[in-house]
């Protein structure tokens, strides 16, 4: 929800894959359009995801991004995107996968916190 040039970023996420004890997501982030012509559009976006355990318990992982996402417009309400982003994690992996750090990006401690970098794709529809 939101205006011409900021808006709000909520949405509830579930994992499909049934053995891991993060169930559930939650994410909230505010969103800012920079450029918006005829046929291309440029946003970025910071948000926070928590996760949950299937009984909605939090659990201490929790994931901060910054996404630039430029969209090319198919039509008014249609447009398709790629936008990278840089993440930021603070988790507690063995809760969730269990074992030890199978790789190291800048510098991980024992908590295996780390920044990395992350993208997505998709199809962006305006109701």
């Amino acid at each position: 929800s939101g205006g011409r040039v900021l808006y709000t970023i909520l949405s509830i996420n579930r994992a499909l894959d049934g053995n891991r004890p993060d169930k559930y997501a939650f994410e909230a982030g505010l969103g800012a359009v920079l450029i918006n012509r005829t046929k291309f559009s440029l946003r970025t976006e910071i948000a926070t995801r928590n996760y949950l355990t299937e009984k909605f318990k939090s659990l201490d992982n929790h994931q901060s991004s910054l996404r630039v996402i430029p969209a090319f417009k198919l039509s008014e309400r249609m447009s398709i995107f790629v936008a990278p982003s840089l993440n930021y994690a603070e988790r507690d992996e063995n809760s969730i996968y269990g074992g030890s750090t199978l790789w190291k990006a800048w510098r991980r401690d024992r908590t295996r916190n780390t920044f990395y970098g992350g993208g997505m794709a998709g199809l962006m529809l305006k109701l």
